[in-house]
């Protein structure tokens, strides 16, 4: 009797020194794979942010639109304003040209730092559109969305005369 008691409990001994073992192994796999897994998060760059989109309305639509793209900014500190022009499928000579300089006299009009801002002519699209971005710091720049060739889009117009900044965004 006292041998099979000595059998049972030495083999109880194996059983919970196994079971301690694999509850350890369990234990430090999930702190490792949970590390791993948080390191790749936390890597993760911050992304541009679409705000609105729209197609050219008038001038106190857009200078509207210029001052909520004011506030995401400054409401994210480090953040940078990011404006998108297409010009429609039938475009004017310059049309791009001038809407940038009438909305970099709407900045300056309203006392607001150029090197928030940037200004970009995002390419061609069925219909004139602009697109508002707020850019996080370190986060990449949206790239441009074209959705027409350039030899697909009618320019209409003269391009040898010079052209005035539309009266956009005052």
């Amino acid at each position: 009797m006292k041998n099979e008691f000595s059998i049972i409990s030495f083999s109880a001994n194996i059983i919970v020194a196994k079971l301690l073992l694999l509850i350890l192994i369990t234990v430090l796999s999930q702190n490792l794979f949970g590390q791993a897994v948080t390191e790749k998060v936390t890597s993760l760059k911050p992304q541009a942010v679409l705000i609105n989109e729209s197609p050219y309305g008038n001038s106190e639509t857009e200078s509207a639109n210029i001052d909520y793209l004011r506030n995401e900014v400054n409401r994210n500190s480090g953040s940078k304003g990011l404006i998108m022009l297409y010009c429609g499928k039938n475009c004017q000579y310059g049309e791009i040209e001038a809407h940038i300089r009438g909305i970099n006299l709407s900045l300056r009009g309203k006392g607001l730092k150029e090197k928030e801002f940037l200004i970009l002519h995002g390419g061609f699209r069925e219909a004139f559109m602009i697109e508002y971005w707020v850019i996080p710091e370190n986060a990449c720049f949206p790239v441009p969305n074209s959705t027409i060739d350039i030899k697909d889009v009618k320019f209409k117009g003269n391009y040898k005369y010079k052209i005035k900044a539309y009266d956009c965004c005052e």
